[in-house]
C-alpha cells in the first residue's frame, strides 16, 4: 500500500512539473507569436546567407560600445517587434526574416521594409486612438499600416510624454512608447535618403536642356572649402543663392541620417565617439574634421553600398564587405572592435538556447526517473539527466565566459547577466550537492530550475 502510495506521489509530482514546464513554454510561444498568417510583401525575396554573413559583423557603436550590426540588429527589432524573427510571405513561399535581414531591408530596401509586420502593439485602444484599424488586441503591425495614424500618434506621444511617467495610465504609455518606437524606426528607414536622392543642382545649367541634375553628397563635401569661403564672403548674388540651397539640401540629407546608426569611427584618435554618416558630412561641410579626406571616403563608400542594393546582389555583397573591411581597419588600433567577431559568432551559436535545450532533456529524464522509481531504467534515467544537466550547464558557462570577455566586465552588469549567472549558479550547486549526497533530490532540481531559469 505504501509502495502504491509512493508511486503515486511520484507520478502526480512528474504531472505538476510537466505541467508548469508546459505552461510557461507555451506562454513564452504565444507571447512571441503573432496571430493570424505570414503578413503578405509582394515582390519580397529574402537575403542570401552570404550576404547576411557579410553584414553582421559590420562594427557600429551603440550603448556606449562598439558591436557588430547583427547585435544592433537583433535588439532592436527585438524592441519594435518583441521577437527575433518575422514571417512574410510573396506568392507562394514564405520567408522568415531574422535581424540583419530585417535591418538590410530597413537600411537598404525601404519599400519592402514599410510593409513588413515590424511594430507589436499589444492593445487595440492605442490603435483607436491614433485612427488605425485595429485587427485584434494583440498583433503586429507594418509602417504602412500606421502612416495614416502617424501625425496624431506623433501628437499624442509628445503630449503624453510631458507627464511624469508614474502618473501615466498604460494606454499613455503604449501610445509614448509606440511614437518613440516609429521615430526610432524612421530614423533608419531613411538613414541613406542622401545616396539614394543627392542633391539637385538648382541654377547649374550646364546648357544641356531643363533635366534635373543631382550630384553625390560625398562630390559636394570636397567642394566643402570653396563653399564656406563663398557663404563667409556674403553677398546678394545669383552664385550665393545657389551655394546657399546646396548647403540648405545637404543640412537636411544629414539630418536623416544623424541619429540611431552609428558606423563611423572618428579620425581623432583622442575622440570616443563614433559618428553617423550625418555627422560625418556636418563634420566636413562646417570644416571641423580632423581628416575630412578619409571622412569623404566613408561618406563615398556608404553611398556606393546603398546604391548597389537596387541591383545585383552580389555587387552589393562586395560593397558591404568592402565597407565592413574599412570600418574594421580603421577600428582596430583604436581597441573598438576587438570583439566584434566573438560577439557575432556569440549570437550565431545562441548559447543559452542550446543550454536549455539540454536542460529540458535533462528535466523530461528527471520526470521519468520519478515515475519509475528505483529500478534499473529510473537508475539510467537518473545517469542521462545528470549528463544532460552537465552539458547544459557547460553550455550557460561558455555563454557566460563570452559575454564577460565581450563586454568586458563581470556577469553582473544588468539584470538579463544577473539571472543567467545566479541560474547557473544554482545548477552548479545543485550538482556538487548531488555528488556529495547522492539522493537524487538535488539531481531532480538542477534540470529544471536551469530551464526556468533561462525561460525567466
Amino acid at each position: 500500500m505504501a509502495d502504491r502510495t509512493s508511486r503515486a506521489g511520484r507520478w502526480a509530482a512528474a504531472i505538476l512539473a510537466m505541467a508548469g514546464l508546459v505552461t510557461m513554454l507555451y506562454h513564452l510561444v504565444v507571447d512571441n507569436t503573432p496571430k493570424g498568417d505570414a503578413r503578405t510583401v509582394e515582390g519580397y525575396s529574402p537575403w542570401s546567407q552570404e550576404t547576411i554573413t557579410a553584414a553582421e559583423s559590420i562594427p557600429v557603436q551603440d550603448g556606449g560600445r562598439v558591436k557588430p550590426l547583427s547585435t544592433f540588429a537583433g535588439f532592436t527589432m527585438l524592441s519594435l517587434h518583441g521577437a527575433r524573427s518575422m514571417k512574410v510571405s510573396s506568392g507562394s513561399e514564405t520567408h522568415t526574416i531574422r535581424p540583419t535581414a530585417w535591418m538590410l531591408d530597413l537600411l537598404f530596401r525601404p519599400a519592402f521594409a514599410m510593409r513588413q509586420p515590424t511594430f507589436r502593439i499589444d492593445n487595440a485602444h492605442v490603435l483607436e486612438a491614433i485612427g488605425v484599424e485595429s485587427r485584434g488586441r494583440r498583433d503586429r503591425y507594418s509602417y504602412a499600416d500606421l502612416i495614416g495614424g502617424r501625425e496624431k500618434l506623433i501628437q499624442l506621444g509628445q503630449s503624453y510624454s510631458q507627464i511624469e511617467s508614474k502618473k501615466r495610465d498604460p494606454l499613455q504609455t503604449q501610445i509614448v512608447d509606440l511614437a518613440t518606437n516609429l521615430r526610432l524606426y524612421e530614423s533608419l528607414l531613411h538613414y541613406f535618403t542622401f545616396a539614394r536622392a543627392g542633391v539637385v543642382l538648382t541654377g547649374f545649367d550646364d546648357g544641356s536642356g531643363p533635366t534635373e541634375k543631382r550630384a553625390d553628397v560625398s562630390a559636394l563635401m570636397t567642394t566643402a572649402p570653396m563653399i564656406r569661403s563663398q557663404i563667409e564672403g556674403g553677398g546678394s548674388g545669383g552664385a550665393d543663392s545657389r551655394i546657399r540651397d546646396l548647403l540648405q539640401q545637404v543640412v537636411d540629407l544629414s539630418n536623416h541620417s544623424k541619429f540611431i546608426l552609428f558606423p563611423i569611427p572618428p579620425t581623432d584618435p583622442a575622440e570616443k565617439a563614433w559618428l553617423s554618416a550625418g555627422n560625418a558630412i556636418m563634420a566636413v561641410m562646417t570644416g571641423s574634421a580632423s581628416d575630412p579626406e578619409t571622412l569623404i571616403g566613408d561618406i563615398q563608400q556608404l553611398e556606393t553600398a546603398a546604391r548597389a542594393a537596387a541591383g545585383d546582389e552580389a555587387a552589393f555583397r562586395n560593397h558591404l564587405e568592402s565597407l565592413r573591411t574599412r570600418l574594421s581597419t580603421r577600428a582596430e588600433p583604436r581597441g573598438d572592435a576587438k570583439h566584434v567577431a566573438l560577439e557575432s559568432e556569440y549570437y550565431q551559436k545562441n548559447w543559452f538556447l542550446i543550454g536549455m535545450a539540454w536542460f529540458l532533456l535533462g528535466t523530461l529524464a528527471v520526470l521519468g526517473m520519478w515515475t519509475v522509481g528505483n529500478t534499473r531504467a529510473g537508475r539510467m534515467l537518473s545517469r542521462g539527466a545528470a549528463i544532460s544537466t552537465i552539458v547544459g550547464l557547460v553550455c550557460c558557462t561558455i555563454a557566460i565566459v563570452k559575454r564577460c570577455i565581450i563586454m568586458e566586465r563581470p556577469p553582473v552588469g544588468n539584470l538579463y547577466d544577473t539571472i543567467i549567472f545566479i541560474g547557473s549558479s544554482i545548477v552548479l550547486f545543485a550538482l556538487i550537492v548531488e555528488w556529495l549526497t547522492r539522493r537524487s533530490f538535488a539531481l531532480s532540481a538542477a534540470p529544471i530550475l536551469g530551464t526556468a531559469f533561462i525561460l525567466l
